[in-house]
Order: C-alpha cells, then structure tokens, then sequence
C-alpha cells in the first residue's frame, strides 16, 4: 500500500515539474479553455503535447501542464504566444516570471558572466537577448534577461563581473521596481 501511495506522489511530482503558469491580459477577459488552446497551438506547441488545461485565478491566470519536462521547456522557449490578440506572459508555477534590463556589460563579456551569478542565488534564468539599437540595428551593452524568482529580492540591483583578467559593473533593472542608476547606488 505504501509503494503504490509513494508512485502516487511521484506522478503528481511529474505533473508540477510539467506545469506552466500563463498570465493573460484583463483587456481581452473573458477567456474560455478554446481560446487559450488556440493560443498555444497558434504559438507551435503540438497538441499532443498538452496533457490539461485550467484556470488558476480569476480568469487571467490559467495553468498548462504538458506531458513531459521537455515539452514545457520548448513552451517557455517559444518568442511569443498570443490569446486573444494579446500576448501572454509564461513563466512556472512555482516562481513568478520578471523582466530584467542589465546595462553597461561590455558587448565582448558574455551574458553568463551574470547569469551564473543568477543561478547561484537561487533565480531560474529562462531566457536571454542582447537589445540592438532601433536606429543603427548595432547590438548594445544592454541585455534583457526573463527569469523565474521566489522572491524579488532575490535579484540584486547591481552585480560585478570578470571575464579574461578584467572585471567590472552592471545595474540590474527589473520591471515593476522603482529603477536605480549608478549615482543612486
């Protein structure tokens, strides 16, 4: 009886490790099972690779768990889902998903010269791009990182770097708190 209870867990452990948390724009309520099914098939996830689908919260919370961990990791992976004409923000259930902006990395230091640090704090990084100015098209110094926190406070507001004998600075900006420069630090 017990090993059949344990194998119950286990099952329901897959289940989280395969669940997505979607949040979904208030302008386009109300949103029905179909639309967010559409969303997603629109997006590319295969629909053989959706196990179930549900609200979580009022309406603009819904969760998708896939059937296996790959499959929800190629969902986090896509570029944009949109439902109902509005895109969508996708992160885990566990972690809410938040927006970062590091500025002033030297266009030769690699990304993971900050996101390791990331890492090691606890923060989950899902995916990362390097912004290219609208007018030249040239790439920046400036990176937008998506990551996945327990709480926000995990992330730092200003973190350090070294990379081929040499080290410096980065400000880390994350959307929806107050933003800092370098004098307010």
């Amino acid at each position: 009886m017990a090993g059949s209870r344990m194998s119950e867990v286990e099952v329901y452990k897959s289940r989280l490790e395969c669940t997505v948390k979607i949040q979904l724009a208030s302008v386009g309520l109300p949103y029905g099972r179909k639309d967010v099914l559409d969303g997603l098939l629109g997006a590319g996830v295969p629909r053989k690779a959706i196990e179930a689908l549900g609200v979580r919260e009022r309406n603009v919370e819904w969760e998708v768990t896939l059937c296996t961990a790959a499959d929800r990791n190629c969902l986090l992976q896509l570029p944009a889902i949109v439902v109902k004409g509005h895109q969508v923000q996708v992160g885990g259930v566990r972690k809410s998903a938040c927006h970062l902006r590091v500025f002033y990395l030297p266009y030769y230091v690699p990304i993971t010269a900050i996101t390791s640090q990331l890492v090691q704090k606890g923060v989950k990084v899902v995916k990362t791009f390097q912004e290219k100015d609208r007018e030249t098209g040239l790439a920046s110094n400036v990176w937008n990182v998506l990551v996945e926190v327990d709480s926000e406070d995990e992330v730092p507001v200003r973190m350090r770097w070294s990379f081929a004998s040499m080290q410096g600075g980065v400000l880390v900006n994350m959307v929806g708190r107050p933003p800092k420069c370098l004098r307010c630090l």
